[in-house]
């Protein structure tokens, strides 16, 4: 079994009911913190409240005209 040591947030993206898509993004799995983010093209403002989210905090942004929903898992 494999100990997750760094945090892990799930990530909903959707535009519409038919468009819905939710991942896991664990950091233990990238070689920097946020990479996903940074992948998705977050803004500054954006990245800056992701690091700062709380265990269980959730967070919403409109990103393109995409929402994002994340909630920290650990």
């Amino acid at each position: 079994m494999m100990e997750i040591k760094r945090r892990v947030w799930v990530v909903n993206v959707y535009s519409s009911t038919l468009q819905n898509e939710t991942f896991v993004v664990c950091e233990d799995n990238f070689s920097q913190p946020l990479q996903w983010m940074k992948r998705k093209h977050y803004t500054d403002s954006m990245l800056i409240k992701v690091d700062n989210m709380k265990l269980s905090q959730v967070m919403v942004f409109e990103h393109n005209n995409v929402n994002h929903r994340l909630i920290r898992v650990k």
